[in-house]
């Protein structure tokens, strides 16, 4: 597990390619986590409420899903996924935004001219977990856009309440069928589990 900065630094600064290498090398998955948004961004974005709903707003509320999603577009965008095919990462909440957004974000893939669409770094190098958010909608668009061979479940407990109950339920009454609902279960953190051979 990691987050999208460390200091000053981007997680797509080459100083961090050699993690990159080792992971595909090894066949393992990094778990790109939710960080709080850079201080001056906190401040000219999210502040001016109470404390707490400033302090909400920047993490839980959107900051740090803006935040995390930014971090995966800047791994496409500097070519990361290009250098290492065989790279996968994990980021959370439906893919923290960016899965909602693909078809504009592919302007940016065709300015940095990419060798691909935007979409098949998401659909290769990505895998997505709920992260306790029980939302079908969501659901039903991932499985759409990403596929349930690139969804896991998760939940985020003890912080998520619906962590705590009904996380069974949702997967349960899920419109899936059971092959997917196994898929989404445990076959894809098996699958990862294994190794990905690609």
């Amino acid at each position: 597990m990691l987050y999208g900065r460390t200091g000053e630094r981007n997680l797509d600064d080459p100083s961090f390619w050699p993690m990159f290498e080792m992971a595909q090398q090894l066949h393992v998955p990094l778990h790109l986590h939710p960080q709080s948004p850079p201080l001056a961004v906190r401040e000219h974005y999210y502040s001016g409420y109470p404390p707490a709903v400033s302090a909400g707003f920047a993490t839980h509320g959107i900051g740090w899903h803006y935040d995390a999603g930014v971090q995966f577009l800047r791994l496409v965008l500097s070519g990361v996924f290009d250098r290492f095919p065989g790279l996968q990462l994990v980021i959370g909440h439906w893919g923290e935004l960016v899965l909602f957004y693909l078809d504009r974000i592919q302007q940016l893939a065709t300015a940095a001219a990419l060798p691909r669409p935007l979409t098949d770094y998401v659909r290769n190098n990505l895998f997505v977990t709920p992260s306790g958010i029980l939302s079908r909608r969501y659901l039903a668009w991932a499985s759409e856009v990403i596929g349930v061979d690139r969804i896991m479940f998760a939940t985020d407990y003890p912080f998520e309440a619906s962590s705590q109950s009904g996380a069974r339920r949702f997967l349960e009454q899920a419109p899936l069928d059971e092959h997917e609902r196994e898929q989404i279960a445990s076959g894809t953190w098996q699958r990862l589990r294994e190794g990905i051979r690609r």
